[in-house]
């Protein structure tokens, strides 16, 4: 029987341990031994370099594995601790600055309370300018009007040829002057809603048409001219036989 020195023997141990694993974790037999003859022709036959060899590359490996793990040891993250993308370490440290999290609560609670207003403020500017230009009530229109959206539109006005500037109610799919709006709408409302000598004359002239009778000022049914004394007065009204001294 052939026997190995034990130099050769350590060879071929260490060797064995550098060889891939086979599927159930054990070194292939047949592979060990190619592996090992092949170490051997590198060397020249030499037992002790090739052991000299495996032990240099094992204690290169072992230093490697020992720094490695030293550095896993730094950066290992306590317990809670959460790993963010890049992005996410520049969005959070974004968030930081703007102020701890029931301070900033506060600030965008108050920012909504101010938008609200300020919304509820132009509203009303609007409505009142929508208002002095057509000739409205502005308190009437708000009630009537307040979820209405506004146009600046112009329309015919009495000469031909002419365009006169008001405000048209803006629908999905048009825009309709305002006055044709609140007849179709509002029709029960439109005395409340009208403002005598208020808005664009030409437009409440078109919207509300108003009559004005003309009052005899003379007991003969007819106009004078110019102021009266109170003694023209009863004269007149003598003569006219409304009552006699």
């Amino acid at each position: 029987m052939k026997t190995f020195p034990r130099t050769l023997a350590l060879t071929a141990m260490l060797a064995l341990a550098s060889l891939p694993r086979r599927a159930e974790g054990e070194p292939d037999p047949q592979k060990a031994a190619q592996n090992l003859q092949n170490l051997l022709s590198k060397h020249n036959g030499d037992a002790i370099a090739l052991a000299a060899t495996l032990l240099g590359e094992n204690a290169n490996y072992r230093d490697r594995i020992r720094t490695l793990e030293g550095e896993v040891e730094k950066t290992k993250l306590p317990d809670g601790s959460v790993v963010l993308s890049k992005a996410d370490a520049e969005r959070y440290a974004a968030y930081q600055a703007l102020g701890k999290p029931d301070e900033l609560k506060t600030k965008l609670a108050d920012g909504e309370t101010a938008t609200s207003e300020l919304g509820t403020l132009k509203k009303r500017d609007t409505l009142r300018t929508v208002a002095d230009k057509v000739g409205y009530k502005p308190s009437v229109l708000e009630r009537l009007g307040g979820d209405l959206t506004f146009e600046e539109i112009e329309v015919d006005g009495e000469k031909a040829g002419e365009k006169v500037k008001t405000y048209g109610v803006k629908l999905a799919d048009k825009v309709v002057p305002l006055d044709q709006y609140a007849k179709e709408q509002w029709g029960d409302f439109l005395p409340a809603l009208a403002a005598q000598g208020g808005g664009n004359n030409q437009v409440q002239q078109r919207q509300n048409p108003i009559t004005t009778p003309i009052v005899p000022l003379g007991g003969n049914g007819g106009l004078t001219s110019g102021a009266r004394t109170p003694e023209q007065i009863a004269a007149e009204k003598r003569a006219s036989g409304d009552y006699s001294m």
